[in-house]
């Protein structure tokens, strides 16, 4: 399988983000809305490593890595055969330390089995609900962060393995959580 990386800091993304936008138009409608794509503009600035799968032309995944280690932008084909827990520790091998996400029982599983740590939690709320979103399917999940053991010391890992929910009270308050385990 062919694999293409273009870093955002001094290299054209244009066909990663248009890999990006291909695969984000084949997730249903109810699900889509849960995956973002930014502006070219935003992988520059957070200096990313932006990951394509497959070719420009045929993307079967595409995910990003920025300068602060957080996992954005992970999108896989569904009609792939790649399984997500692949991909996710595929961007693991390629530096991936933490990730954000809207946390249903899919992605927990996905997340936890390549290693990940649920660190932080924030309350759902209607009004940032993604558009099109399907309350039918998902749901009002949590916005979790997880952490990848890698950066966590032994005493975080035993801690976060029995740990309940640390509710954070902003994204700002979940993200300093993360950067401590991080840094």
């Amino acid at each position: 399988m062919n694999r293409y990386c273009y870093h955002a800091g001094t290299e054209d993304i244009n066909e990663w983000l248009t890999a990006a936008h291909k695969l984000r138009n084949q997730i249903d409608a109810g699900t889509r809305g849960a995956v973002d794509v930014q502006e070219k503009s935003w992988y520059v600035q957070k200096k990313a490593h932006c990951h394509l799968i497959g070719t420009p032309s045929n993307p079967v995944a595409v995910y990003a890595i920025t300068e602060n280690l957080e996992l954005v932008t992970l999108i896989k084909s569904p009609q792939s055969i790649i399984l997500g827990s692949w991909l996710v520790c595929d961007a693991v091998v390629h530096g991936a330390g933490w990730l954000m996400c809207l946390d249903t029982p899919h992605l927990s599983k996905v997340y936890k089995n390549a290693g990940f740590k649920r660190v932080a939690d924030m309350r759902w709320n209607d009004e940032y609900a993604p558009e099109g979103w399907s309350y039918e399917k998902h749901g009002r999940p949590y916005l979790s962060y997880y952490v990848h053991t890698n950066f966590m010391d032994a005493s975080a890992v035993e801690t976060f393995d029995g740990y309940g929910r640390y509710m954070a009270s902003s994204v700002d308050e979940a993200e300093a959580r993360v950067m401590r385990l991080i840094d």
